[in-house]
């Protein structure tokens, strides 16, 4: 039997483990979303310091 078929997931769950499943999810999709936005943000930062070194090199 395979480790993620449908055959080995309980049939019902009770409320409570509903929440906590649906509040794991949540918290793990956020943490993807925030992960994502902090790689673009450093990106646009090295960009800019790119940006900037590159404009104080024309200067000197």
């Amino acid at each position: 039997m395979k480790k993620f078929s449908i055959i080995t997931r309980p049939g019902s769950l009770d409320r409570q483990s509903r929440q906590e499943s649906l509040l794991r999810q949540i918290h793990t999709a956020d943490h993807l979303i925030m992960m994502n936005k902090l790689k673009t943000l450093k990106q646009q930062i090295e960009e800019i310091e790119d940006e900037i070194s590159k404009t104080f090199k024309f200067k000197r």
